[in-house]
């Protein structure tokens, strides 16, 4: 959300002084909110993905131990 407050802000301020495009301000903060979206899901994805993999060496890290 912060991403998009910021988006939406810089699109204002860079208006320099002329009248806002609501549709074009609208389109930004939208276009905005899809990307962070999107890399909000690819890393969720990716880090269940790791913690998989983390978990399964934990396992044989610990299965290593208790046959000594």
């Amino acid at each position: 959300m912060l991403v998009v407050a910021t988006s939406g802000t810089g699109y204002v301020l860079g208006s320099a002084g002329s009248a806002v495009d609501l549709a074009g301000l609208c389109w930004t903060c939208a276009g905005t909110m899809m990307v962070a979206s999107s890399a909000n899901s690819l890393n969720q994805v990716l880090f269940s993905l790791l913690s998989l993999q983390i978990s399964a060496f934990t396992i044989h890290f610990d299965a290593i131990f208790f046959l000594i």
